[in-house]
């Protein structure tokens, strides 16, 4: 009220449901829970979700990115992964595993 600007996120508890501000859409199940982190909803459905070194990134056609520290996981909409630990990386395309290490 104070900034009259809507807020990100609204939980309405008579209902339950979990509403972006600014496009008043009924996000459920679309906001990760962040323990001291930063979180953001965007129209188009993505998520970030960060916290220090780690960082989780939801897109609305159901690819998601991790990462933490050394740890980079990706996964497309096609299932395709791609896992970069250190110096190992590991692709799993079309149900087939291929590991590389440097």
């Amino acid at each position: 009220a104070e900034t009259k600007q809507p807020v990100t996120l609204y939980v309405n508890t008579n209902t339950h449901d979990t509403i972006y501000g600014k496009t008043g859409q009924v996000v459920n199940h679309a906001v990760i829970k962040s323990n001291g982190g930063t979180y953001t909803y965007k129209a188009d459905g993505d998520v970030k979700v960060s916290n220090n070194n780690t960082s989780v990134k939801v897109e609305g056609d159901g690819a998601y990115k991790i990462k933490d520290g050394d740890y980079k996981k990706k996964v497309e909409k096609d299932g395709d992964i791609k896992i970069k630990d250190g110096d190992t990386k590991i692709i799993i395309k079309d149900g087939e595993k291929k590991v590389k290490q440097k």
